[in-house]
This record gives structure tokens, sequence and C-alpha cells, in this order.
């Protein structure tokens, strides 16, 4: 056996191997060929390869791509608040003082700078103060209500709904067929297989407020029990 046909054809980049004749194209091959024979051994090549292979050349521009991104989001909210700050000015240089509004003068404390600390540091500084603040508020206004509100909006709900769910004893004193008065609720129904849509109103017992009223010192502790189980009041 040939010892020629023993060597391998190509290497781990493709090229032909230099000792196998036959791994070579025809003399009459066309040169794109040939060229891309010759483009497969430059070294700046192969590291460019590499790069791409390895995914490093692909996370730089992920990451350059989200630092731009963050960039022109930064950038564009900058450029909104200027640009409504100079639409304002202008409309006031040409409109005047706005309809329904009065100027007054206020007294503000000057903004001290801190050591070695230039005016716009000191702005940036000061708004990045501004956002954690509105973000706190923000938290704040989010939180939940201490228990103590929170027993204090049930018991005043409780209790309209217990005055809504009374009996009615006043027609028991009436001489002909006086009865008691149950308390009632209106319900809208929606009619269906009616041309053009059409509504009704009903009344139903008020069954919710019949069972707070008869039993409202139960319910509440219910519900004081449940408010005590979801308080966080740390």
């Amino acid at each position: 056996m040939d010892e020629v046909a023993l060597l391998p054809a190509m290497s781990q980049w493709g090229t032909p191997d230099p000792r196998n004749a036959s791994a070579y194209p025809d003399t009459d091959a066309p040169l794109t060929l040939y060229a891309w024979q010759f483009l497969r051994r430059r070294p700046d090549y192969r590291k460019r390869w590499t790069q791409l292979q390895s995914g490093g050349l692909a996370s730089r521009r992920r990451a350059e791509q989200k630092r731009l991104t963050e960039l022109d989001a930064a950038r564009s909210s900058a450029w909104r608040l200027c640009g409504n700050l100079l639409s304002n000015v202008q409309a006031w240089i040409r409109d005047g003082r706005p309809g329904n509004t009065t100027m007054q003068a206020i007294e503000v404390p000057t903004p001290k700078l801190q050591k070695s600390e230039t005016v716009p540091a000191a702005i940036d500084r000061l708004r990045q103060q501004a956002a954690s603040l509105r973000t706190k508020l923000a938290e704040i206004e989010k939180a939940p209500l201490p228990s103590a509100l929170a027993r204090a909006k049930m018991r005043e709900q409780l209790g309209r709904i217990a005055e809504r769910g009374a009996i009615d004893v006043s027609g028991l004193f009436r001489p002909a067929a006086g009865q008691l008065g149950f308390p009632e609720t209106q319900l809208m129904l929606k009619v269906f297989n009616s041309e053009p849509a059409a509504a009704a109103i009903g009344a139903l017992p008020d069954i919710v407020g019949l069972l707070v009223a008869t039993n409202l010192e139960a319910v509440t502790a219910l519900s004081d029990k449940k408010i005590a189980a979801e308080a966080r009041d740390d």
C-alpha cells in the first residue's frame, strides 16, 4: 500500500496536508479556491476565527450594545426633560404667565458643595439623592398599613354593613298585616336573547348584611384574627 495514502488529507484548519499531493485541488481549479487555501493559513485569520468560536468577541459586542442602550436611555430621558423645560420657557415668554396661576417668591437654602466638589458633580449628586428619595417614597406608599389602621377600617366597614342589614320591626306596630322588614340589596342582571340588549334590576335579600348584623361580634373577632395573622408590624 502506498505510504502517502495513509496520511491525513486535511489538517484541523481545513488546509491540505503538504505531504499528500492528492489533497490539493487540480491545476485547473479557480483562483478563488487557491485564495481560500492561502487565507486559511494566515495567523490573523486563525486568531480571529478562534475568538469567534470561543464567543469572546460576541460577548464583548453584547456588553457594548448593552452599554450603548443604557447610555441612550439615560441621555434620551435627559433630553426630554430639557426639551420640556425649553418648551415651558418659550411658552412663558410668548404667552405670558399661564392662567389661573400665581407667582410667589420663596426662599430655599443654597446647596453646599462638598470638599473638592464641582458644581456639575453636586448637581449629579443631588439628582441621585432625589431619585433615591422618590424610590423610598414609592416603597412607603406601597407598604401595607399598620394593623391598628387595618382594624379601624375593618370595624368601620363592618359597622356600615351591619347597619345596612338591620331588621326593620316598625311594620309590626301597624294595625293591619304588619310584617318584619328584612334588608334587601339591588342587583342588575343582563337579559340574554334580547334585541336590543337589555338589563333588568331586581331585589334580593341582603344575606351578607343580615349575617353581619346578627353576628357582628363573631365576624369582628374572625376578621381581627385574620388581620393579626397577616400583619407586618415589624
